[in-house]
């Protein structure tokens, strides 16, 4: 919540999906005015993939634009803010005396991608019993 009030997205409407299906670019659109509202969100968004691995992908993507931002890429970082705001009352509480364990496995291969795509990543997370 205090990522949402801080970047001014405490009263927007939530969305189900963190990334749009257009795809993101470094050449179309206007260049970004200035760059720092950008690089403190999506730095503590990276915080966030931590405890969301639903939106690792695309936190992940749009670091792959610093060098060169353009606007659609703010509004890239808003979707995801918007979605994180449809998902604050979802959630799993596991207690420190659990039995259970919480286990996350991804096939992606960020390295050998030119540009990532969605369909070229997956991550199924797990919560057992041990």
């Amino acid at each position: 919540m205090d990522l949402l009030s801080q970047s001014g997205m405490l009263d927007s409407k939530p969305i189900s999906t963190p990334l749009a299906l257009t795809s993101l670019s470094v050449h179309d659109g206007t260049p970004l005015s200035d760059a720092t509202q950008y690089r403190s969100t999506l730095g503590a968004l990276q915080y966030c993939t931590m405890m969301g691995p639903d939106i690792s992908h695309v936190v992940n993507h749009l670091c792959q634009f610093m060098h060169a931002l353009i606007e659609s890429h703010m509004l890239a970082v808003k979707r995801v803010l918007r979605y994180l705001k449809g998902t604050t009352l979802l959630g799993l509480t596991v207690h420190a005396n659990s039995a259970h364990s919480f286990n996350c496995y991804t096939n992606a291969d960020w390295a050998s991608c030119r540009m990532i795509d969605a369909a070229q990543a997956l991550i199924a997370c797990f919560l057992a019993t041990t």
